[in-house]
């Protein structure tokens, strides 16, 4: 009875009319169908890591005041310190396997989620100490406070790709909808933090009240039951069933697409910091400020998406996505080259308001949601992690490293430095010029109908797989539906779950 179950979760297909049902749910039922399908645990679990990922914004204007009052490093020199610090997410396919493959006491994802948000905490505690106070051990504690951070990010990924699986149809859409929201949240709540925190305190406190919510996370990992895991799998069976899937053409050509159009367009964070404080004379409290209004966006874009976007060809999608960042890269060029003030007589502040709320809701929407859609699709059971993180090492890589650092390179090849500013507007032509290319590379990418036909033969995999593991015994089927922890719960769910009456209902299904 429990494959006809599984079977009938996988195989059943949604008519029009319940798509229409589906946009027409009220906010109060769209949030019973995640407790409903995904369990309140696992919701409580993935939102609390969401949310510490959107006030990470909190720890990195800190990091920045840091570089620059602190330390007093020069802006290509914070922008290659930026890069380094981030190193690890770029490296995030490692942790993947590890976690994918490791044991820890007995548990494979959540052990991880509780030792890493307890070495996050103790890693920027021991920024407080004066031996710790030079720019290179600082560098050096943030790297590890970084490595932390990507483990955790792995292990909620893992987790949130299983779960989408309950829903094969709308899970990826729906918990990426959730992870969008509750960064966005917690991105909105780190800015405004920021606001007060870095005018009346300095970088060391506010790194160290930081330290609170990486042990909150921690202690809801506690409250968890782990998610199951088939055992059955070596290390080296799943690394090579790894491989296979990374050789398939539509996984590889997302891959180096994703790759190359974000590591051949340089970016300038740290700069375009320097240059807001020292040139525009924006407070740290207003630059904060532009940041939550960026989340506060971010979350429109992922509704937009969901409503209007998510049936449009994926590679039709990426063709928009970079027009709408070459727009963006031209009203950086407005504001720097100073056209917006004194030939447009826009304020400084307002035009950075209005034009980071609009390109903010259309990077969501055409960039980020689509990404994250498909290849939360497109990947196989049991090796979530290491495919997740191998997604999320390159997209990190080149946001995080290799892209500041060849914006790094212009920038001092320019001549741009914490006391001249005249030759910005140049590295930001350069920046626009870099942008074309990969509109180039569109051919690489699958269309929409390649991708929902590879994910039905995922899905029609995953099935017959796990069907396999449940009659040889290596997996507990009772867990994979009942992410509760209460033993009574658990008993209840498997009575159900035993039951023909317990199959999921047309009515009851939803969508990303």
């Amino acid at each position: 009875m429990k494959d006809d179950r599984h079977e009938h979760e996988q195989e059943v297909l949604y008519p029009e009319e319940e798509k229409e049902n589906r946009r027409n749910r009220s906010i109060i039922q769209w949030v019973q169908h995640f407790k409903q399908t995904y369990g309140v645990p696992y919701m409580v679990l993935l939102s609390a890591v969401f949310f510490n990922i959107g006030f990470s914004v909190l720890s990195d204007l800190t990091i920045k005041d840091l570089f620059k009052h602190y330390l007093n490093l020069e802006p290509s020199e914070a922008q290659f310190f930026s890069s380094v610090i981030a190193f690890p997410w770029g490296f995030k396919v490692l942790f993947g396997f590890f976690i994918d493959n490791v044991k820890i006491f007995g548990s494979v994802r959540t052990i991880h989620l509780k030792i890493s948000g307890i070495m996050m905490a103790v890693s920027l505690l021991l920024l407080r100490l004066p031996i710790f106070q030079h720019k290179y051990l600082t560098c050096a504690l943030l790297f590890i406070f970084n490595i932390f951070g990507a483990i955790t990010d792995v292990a909620c990924s893992a987790i949130m790709v299983a779960l989408s699986r309950r829903d094969p149809q709308n899970g990826p859409a729906d918990l990426q909808t959730l992870h969008v929201i509750f960064v966005c949240i917690g991105g909105i709540c780190g800015s405004l933090t920021a606001s007060v925190a870095n005018e009346i305190l300095s970088p060391y406190d506010v790194l160290s009240l930081y330290c609170l919510i990486p042990l909150i996370l921690s202690a809801v990992s506690f409250c968890v039951e782990d998610f199951p895991v088939n055992n059955s799998l070596k290390p080296l069976e799943n690394f090579c069933a790894s491989l296979k899937h990374m050789s398939n053409k539509i996984v590889f050509g997302t891959l180096v697409f994703m790759f190359l159009s974000r590591a051949l367009v340089p970016s300038y964070g740290d700069i375009m910091y320097y240059f807001l404080i020292n040139v525009l004379e924006f407070s740290k409290s207003v630059i904060a400020l532009l940041s939550m209004i960026a989340f506060s966006t971010a979350i429109f874009g992922s509704f937009i998406y969901n409503l209007c976007l998510k049936n449009i060809d994926f590679r039709l999608m990426m063709l928009i996505a970079h027009i709408i960042l070459g727009m963006a890269i031209m009203t950086t060029y407005l504001l720097v080259s100073r056209i917006s003030k004194e030939v447009l007589g826009i304020n400084d502040i307002l035009f950075s308001f209005f034009t980071d709320m609009a390109v903010d809701v259309l990077y969501v929407a055409f960039v980020a949601m689509p990404i994250l859609v498909v290849q939360t699709k497109i990947i196989p059971r049991n090796v979530e992690a290491t495919i997740y993180s191998i997604f999320g090492s390159l997209r990190n890589l080149a946001n995080d490293t290799v892209s500041p650092f060849v914006g790094g390179i212009i920038a001092k090849s320019c001549g741009v430095s914490r006391d001249n500013f005249t030759e910005i507007s140049y590295i930001v032509i350069i920046q626009f010029l870099l942008n074309l290319v990969p509109i180039c590379l569109i051919w690489m990418l699958p269309s929409s109908k390649t991708i929902e036909k590879y994910s039905l033969e995922i899905q029609r995999q995953n099935a017959a797989q796990e069907r396999s593991e449940i009659e040889s015994g290596s997996m507990i089927k009772k867990n994979e539906y009942t992410p509760f922890t209460d033993e009574e719960s658990a008993v209840k769910n498997k009575q159900n779950a035993d039951s023909p009456t317990s199959r999921p209902k047309k009515s009851m299904k939803i969508n990303k």
